[in-house]
């Protein structure tokens, strides 16, 4: 039995009482139970011990000298420390005031002496498990409010109006505002205005009537209705979030109806699907130019054919007419209007990434310093051409004249966004790719490249114009200023050469062109010296001509054999091979188509050769061949004519080609 004021141990029952027969009762009974026991004279002792370690509970007598129970009750009550603790009195005052007084002061039970052991026990341990459960309910209540506020989504407690009763502090963080500025606000305010009417025409599923029950949970998950209902919420600060609205639970509290709703952002996956739309409409966008460069590669070689064909038959027919023949005139226009057709029809094989090439390794810098002065005039005394080459590029394997047609096109490009006078730069710079960038821009492959910008301070370009830029005849140029087909052929070259286009461009802006080429691993190679021979070669060699396009076929055999040339005409590669093999004399030369029913012409001329080493072959094509356009370059062994071609040029290829003479291409 203690008396003393040191602190208490933890888990004590404290009493105070003056008379020790009653000390001793409680005492007794207590410690029997497995409780321990701090007792105390008086009312003082009990406050002093109490002071540091808070007793399980107290029982204190309402008499005392000095300082009586109801007195040590009010300080016990006065400390917050202290204001929890369980206060029983025990006294031998049992007027209905002396208890009602005994509760009023703080205390929570009133035993009237004399004590009774079973009594006195039943009551302590009552209160002391009463005080447990408060505390465990206290301290789930601190969880709970701990988890509700510190939630990953907002919560707020909506009534039928849909005015906020309650909110989460992720609610509150979310919206940018305290969460005193919440609660008695509707939360259509926080919506922003362009979607009020889908928040408004949502709440019917949002706030759906309970059931029967006086309280009727949800079912778990998004609902379908939920999910459609995305809205965006304006922020203190001005900016908005994406949420996603979602009731949970629905509650008839005092005779009114409640909805705890989520507000989860949504953000990151508005961000991830804004990414993905636009990752998906590139793809979409390449897809689509692959399947009309394919189209337009198709057209360009039936259109060479045809070409070929309308060509040559004019040549014969102005070779049949006199000089003063006013009919000359008409087949000169002919020819005139045939190549522009003809050229139309190279840029589509220049999209299509099937143009016939000689490539060769170069220096960029090199090729630009090269087309300087043609590029100036290009351009305009009203425009400055600046360039800022790079240094220690990476040789890069391409045709010059493809190069060439790159920088036109991006110059005149350039030159027409540009309204009075302005500038248009040119740079070169070695770069590395990485899977970031690639992220972004789905046509490119991760490595090491060379870049050719050419940048000018014009207008810009819309997003519309932006995605259809490289489609072929698109133009935003005026009707009749152009076929709208320069940004398709560079696009073409620069895929054709295993490269990707970037553009940067915005209204007021400017417009920069990137090109990323790869770098060439071979050593550069040396260009063939040029050869012009007077005059129209003739010659008296064996000739084996395959085509199955009639025209060109008929003009070409005609071409040859005006030049003294014997020609065996073949439709198919199986008729040249018969025709081959009845010839006891040599063959000197295999003129032949690329594309053909049933053998194409690398594969005619490569069976041809295996029977008679030393033929030379010369291909030709609207287009190049499905294996000589995935090299890039022509067959080994091979030289390549374009359709359509003139007599001269027919001429000159054949002569060459015979005397062991590399022909420019």
């Amino acid at each position: 039995m203690s008396s003393t004021a040191a602190p208490l141990p933890p888990g004590v029952i404290a009493i105070a009482d003056d008379e020790p027969e009653n000390l001793n009762v409680l005492d007794a009974a207590l410690s029997q139970a497995g409780y321990r026991v701090a007792v105390f004279p008086r009312g003082e002792l009990l406050l002093a011990a109490v002071a540091e370690a808070p007793p399980d509970l107290v029982l204190l007598d309402v008499r005392m000298p000095g300082l009586g129970g109801f007195e040590t009750c009010r300080q016990l009550r006065a400390n917050a420390t202290l204001a929890a603790i369980p206060i029983i009195f025990i006294s031998a005052l049992a007027a209905g005031e002396d208890i009602a007084a005994g509760f009023e002061c703080g205390g929570v039970d009133y035993i009237t002496k004399p004590l009774r052991q079973a009594e006195v026990l039943a009551r302590v341990r009552t209160h002391i498990a009463l005080q447990r459960a408060q505390a465990e309910l206290a301290a789930a209540r601190t969880r709970y409010v701990d988890l509700y506020d510190r939630a990953p989504v907002g919560y707020v407690t909506l009534s039928e109006p849909g005015v906020i009763l309650e909110a989460n502090l992720t609610a509150a963080a979310m919206l940018g505002v305290a969460r005193e500025v919440l609660v008695g606000r509707a939360l259509s305010q926080f919506i922003l205005k362009d979607d009020q009417d889908r928040y408004d025409q949502h709440r019917q599923h949002l706030l759906a009537p309970p059931g029967p029950s006086s309280a009727a949970a949800l079912p778990a998950g998004p609902s379908a209705a939920s999910r459609e209902c995305e809205v965006r919420l304006l922020r203190g600060d001005g900016s908005t979030l994406w949420v996603r609205p979602e009731a949970t639970l629905a509650l008839t509290v005092a005779g009114a109806r409640e909805w705890r709703v989520v507000l989860e952002g949504i953000a990151e996956r508005k961000r991830v699907e804004a990414e993905k739309d636009r990752l998906e409409a590139r793809l979409r966008q390449t897809q689509k130019l692959e399947s009309v460069g394919l189209l337009a590669g198709g057209v360009a070689h039936e259109f060479n054919n045809k070409l070929m064909g309308i060509m040559g038959y004019v040549e014969l027919c102005r070779e049949t007419l006199p000089p003063e023949q006013p009919s000359r005139g008409y087949l000169e226009e002919i020819t005139t209007e045939a190549r522009h057709l003809a050229d139309i029809a190279r840029q589509l094989l220049a999209f299509a990434g099937k143009q016939p090439i000689a490539p060769a390794v170069l220096n960029l810098n090199d090729a630009v310093a090269e087309t300087i002065r043609m590029l100036r005039r290009l351009l305009g005394e009203d425009i400055e051409l600046c360039c800022r080459p790079g240094a220690n590029l990476w040789p890069v394997k391409i045709d010059p004249g493809q190069l060439a047609q790159v920088l036109t096109n991006l110059c005149v490009n350039a030159r027409e966004a540009i309204v009075g006078a302005g500038r248009v730069t040119i740079a070169t710079a070695t770069v590395k790719v990485d899977d970031a960038y690639c992220a972004e821009h789905p046509e490119a492959r991760p490595g090491a490249y060379v870049r050719l910008a050419v940048s000018d301070s014009g207008a810009g370009m819309s997003k519309e114009a932006l995605a259809h830029l490289f489609e072929p005849f698109f133009t935003t140029k005026d009707v009749g200023k152009g076929p709208g087909l320069g940004l398709a052929s560079v696009y073409g070259i620069v895929r054709q050469n295993h490269g990707h286009l970037e553009v940067c461009s915005e209204l007021g802006q400017g417009t920069t062109f990137s090109v990323y080429l790869p770098p060439a691993v071979a050593v550069a190679e040396a260009k063939p010296a040029a050869t012009s021979p007077a005059g129209l070669p003739r010659g008296h060699e064996t000739i084996l001509l395959t085509d199955d396009e009639k025209s060109v076929r008929v003009t070409a055999r005609l071409f040859l054999e005006a030049l003294g040339y014997t020609v065996l005409a073949a439709e198919t590669p199986d008729e040249a091979l018969r025709l081959a093999r009845a010839l006891a004399g040599p063959i000197h030369l295999l003129i032949t188509d690329v594309i053909m029913p049933g053998m194409n012409g690398p594969d005619l001329a490569a069976q041809l050769t295996a029977q008679r080493p030393g033929l030379k072959c010369l291909f030709m094509s609207g287009y190049t061949a499905e294996v000589i356009a995935q090299r890039g370059t022509l067959a080994a062994g091979g030289s390549f004519l374009p359709k359509p071609f003139s007599r001269n040029s027919l001429a000159r290829q054949v002569r060459a080609l015979l005397d062991g003479v590399q022909e420019p291409g």
